[in-house]
């Protein structure tokens, strides 16, 4: 969108953009008009602070301070080139993380975890059991042949249907079943540690959880190829507020945040324009709006004024809440030391066959002191365990801090609806943008925000995201074709599969 002349003065008349939401999508908006004066944009922000999941608050113990991050806590500079790039212009400082994962089953019944060889074998006896040797097995085959389902055309490609309607997409929890993986490779691998990353229900996550679209997002970020190349992941040594700082200090000229300012409607208006109704009464005007929230916020916002394309798309994406809580409770750890790692779920899931209708329950505790870096009590003293949860199991006493996130349900729909939000987006004076339009990270939430803002730059108004952030970005590598060890992992899955056959009939 670029100026227009004013008929009464003769001179560029100011365009007015206004964006709903202080998120990353929201900043990430903003940015991108740091250098056009010629703009006058406007970020309203509900809360007293900006940042969404990038939040940092104070724990105090042994005396000592610290900041730390209860949402957002790492990057590295391969899945997350833009947002790295925005940090290298905002000078923030980061540094290296342990992002080791480790998962203990029933109180301890079964834990691994990935930081040591004998963190994932555990106990000896493990080498012993049948089934541990399958569940290595299926690793070892799921990271192989996994990727085959990317060669196979997605159904969820974009579409001319007006309406759209959404195809079914095969989920991760029948991809699994159909392919004869094993219960433990499922319930003490797979789920937990593909879960985690959203905080999502176990059983919501098998059942609605496309597959393809899972296994995309674990070969972008290097889950299938753990040995040959690992992510080098880093974090924010005191806190990721300090990226929030240096963005307000930074930004400058015409542009302003306000922050307490809940927009409660978006109403289009006939003389080609917009308002926002405020909180207490207010209204403003605006020439476009960029609504930097989660799809259901959004489509609240609109209200009637939202068209029933807008409506069928938008209502494809839903989202889920989680509770955070910041403490020092050791219990919420796996128990063998050796098996303690960075990200810790914890699983509380029915053993016997005949409760397994019962709720299956998970948990991640994130260790701060790995992740951030924070020292231990000592002689130079230090904050002691830091710890955060994320939708404990139970009440926690040494609780310093209590707080909710909204993380975005990944399923057939919303894929699919991804595909086609540049039917809606930028058209009627109302563009969109956060992270649920990816995978609901800080590159997908920073990319989508950048690319609203670009698209009004650029005068055309509509938003052509890619599909994923990085697809245009991070391209995918080839696979490796180890041919004889692929075969070799199928022929072993038939020993398997005949095995099991041959015992059901012995029963």
């Amino acid at each position: 969108m670029s100026p227009t002349p004013d008929d009464t003065h003769g001179v560029p008349k100011t365009k007015r953009i206004a964006i709903v939401g202080g998120g990353i999508s929201g900043i990430a908006a903003l940015w991108a008009f740091k250098e056009h004066p010629e703009y006058e944009v406007h970020l309203f922000e509900a809360e007293a602070r900006l940042g969404g999941h990038a939040n940092s608050v104070s724990f105090k113990q042994n005396g000592t301070f610290v900041n730390v991050d209860t949402g957002f806590i790492a990057i590295n500079d391969e899945t997350y080139p833009h947002f790295s790039k925005f940090l290298g212009e905002l000078g923030v400082y980061t540094i290296r993380t342990d992002m080791s994962f480790a998962v203990s089953y029933n109180a301890g019944a079964f834990e691994w975890g990935s930081r040591c060889f004998q963190g994932f074998f555990g106990s000896w006896q493990n080498l012993f059991r049948p089934w541990f040797w399958r569940l290595s097995f299926d690793i070892l085959r799921f990271n192989l042949t996994a990727p085959d389902i990317l060669h196979i055309e997605s159904s969820g490609k974009k579409g001319a249907q007006n309406p759209p309607e959404w195809k079914s997409m095969e989920p991760i929890g029948d991809y699994l079943q159909r392919l004869n993986y094993s219960k433990h490779f499922v319930d003490l691998y797979l789920v937990p540690m593909c879960a985690a990353p959203w905080c999502i229900d176990p059983q919501v996550f098998s059942s609605t959880f496309p597959a393809q679209h899972l296994i995309e997002f674990m070969q972008d970020h290097r889950l299938l190829d753990t040995v040959w190349h690992t992510l080098r992941w880093k974090t924010f040594p005191t806190g990721s507020r300090e990226y929030i700082k240096a963005f307000e200090s930074q930004l400058g000229g015409r542009h302003q945040i306000h922050k307490g300012a809940r927009v409660e409607n978006v109403r289009r208006l006939d003389e080609d324009g917009l308002m926002l109704s405020m909180e207490g009464g207010d209204s403003k005007y605006f020439d476009h709006v960029v609504l930097a929230v989660h799809a259901p916020q959004a489509l609240a916002l609109l209200g009637r004024e939202a068209t029933s394309l807008e409506k069928k798309i938008l209502g494809a994406f839903e989202t889920t809440r989680n509770v955070c809580v910041l403490h020092s409770d050791m219990s919420l750890l796996p128990r063998r030391l050796n098996a303690r790692a960075a990200w810790n779920c914890l699983l509380d899931w029915p053993s016997d066959s005949r409760k397994q209708d019962q709720a299956k329950q998970m948990s991640i505790t994130f260790d701060m002191n790995r992740l951030q870096g924070f020292v231990q009590a000592g002689p130079y003293g230090g904050p002691g365990h830091v710890l955060v949860t994320m939708n404990p199991p139970r009440n926690i006493r040494s609780s310093q801090g209590n707080f909710m996130y909204s993380t975005p349900l990944i399923s057939s729909a919303s894929v699919q609806a991804t595909q086609l939000m540049h039917r809606i987006n930028g058209t009627n004076r109302v563009s969109f943008a956060g992270a649920w339009m990816g995978y609901g990270f800080h590159e997908d939430g920073f990319v989508s925000g950048t690319c609203a803002a670009k698209a009004l730059l650029r005068d055309g108004g509509v938003v052509q995201e890619p599909s994923h952030s990085w697809d245009c970005i991070c391209p995918r590598r080839p696979l490796v074709h180890l041919w004889w060890l692929t075969w070799g992992i199928r022929f072993l899955q038939m020993f398997f599969d005949a095995q099991a056959l041959l015992s059901s009939y012995l029963e």
